[in-house]
């Protein structure tokens, strides 16, 4: 395993955009009237691009993603 960097951001993105594609909440939250998905990889890849900005992201050697976790944020 190694950590996700910047440089797997469309990797990571279609991994968790195929990942939610039929999740009854985030199917549903991200549906549109004709029907269509492409934008949902758009949508992922905020996330996903903020994520990356922490070493908290990994991926397989055969390119899955096993984990992926944020750190909470310190309020002041």
């Amino acid at each position: 395993m190694r950590r996700a960097t910047a440089s797997d951001l469309d990797l990571v993105t279609s991994i968790i955009t195929l990942a939610f594609a039929h999740d009854p909440l985030w199917s549903y939250a991200l549906a549109r009237p004709d029907g269509q998905t492409a934008h949902h990889a758009e949508f992922w890849r905020l996330f996903v691009a903020g994520a990356l900005r922490y070493p908290d992201t990994w991926l397989t050697s055969g390119g899955r993603l096993p984990r992926s976790g944020s750190r909470p944020v310190a309020r002041r």
